[in-house]
C-alpha cells in the first residue's frame, strides 16, 4: 500500500476546521511534495451542506498562486464527512475525475475519535493510501 504522510499540526488543524463547520463539510487544498504534506490551506464551502462540498474556482486558483509563493505543490484536497465513514462516497468519486491528487477525508461520526483516511481516486477505481502521521 503506498503512503500519504501528514504532520500532526496540519491534522489538527483539519479536525478543527471539519468541527468548527459541523455539521456542514468542509474542505481545503495541502501543499508539500511528492505524498508529503507540508502546508494546509483552509478553504469555504459555498455547498454549506453536510452532504457535498466545493472550492470555488476563484479561492482555489488564489491558494494555488499562494503554494507557489510557499514553494510547495498542490498535492491534494480535503473534505469532512460530518456523520459518516472516511471514505470517498460516490459523489466524491464523480468529482475526483482522473487526476494524481489524494483526497484525505476526516470523520467525525465519533467526534471524540476523528478518522483521518487518503485516497486516490482514477477510473472508478479507489485506492486507499496508508496514513503516516509525522509529529
Amino acid at each position: 500500500m503506498d503512503t500519504f504522510t501528514i504532520s500532526q499540526e496540519l491534522v489538527d488543524r483539519i479536525v478543527a476546521h471539519a468541527r468548527q463547520e459541523a455539521p456542514h463539510e468542509v474542505c481545503g487544498m495541502l501543499g508539500g511534495s511528492g505524498v508529503t504534506a507540508t502546508r494546509v490551506y483552509l478553504t469555504d464551502n459555498p455547498d454549506a451542506s453536510a452532504l457535498t462540498y466545493s472550492i470555488n474556482p476563484r479561492e482555489a486558483f488564489s491558494v494555488i498562486r499562494q503554494m507557489r509563493d510557499d514553494g510547495v505543490d498542490f498535492i491534494a484536497v480535503y473534505h469532512s464527512h460530518p456523520a459518516t465513514e472516511a471514505y470517498p462516497s460516490p459523489t466524491d468519486r464523480a468529482k475526483a475525475g482522473d487526476s494524481d491528487l489524494i483526497y484525505v477525508i476526516v470523520s467525525l461520526r465519533r467526534p471524540d475519535e476523528p478518522e483521518i483516511r487518503a485516497f486516490k481516486m482514477r477510473a472508478n477505481r479507489v485506492d486507499e493510501l496508508q496514513v503516516v502521521f509525522e509529529l
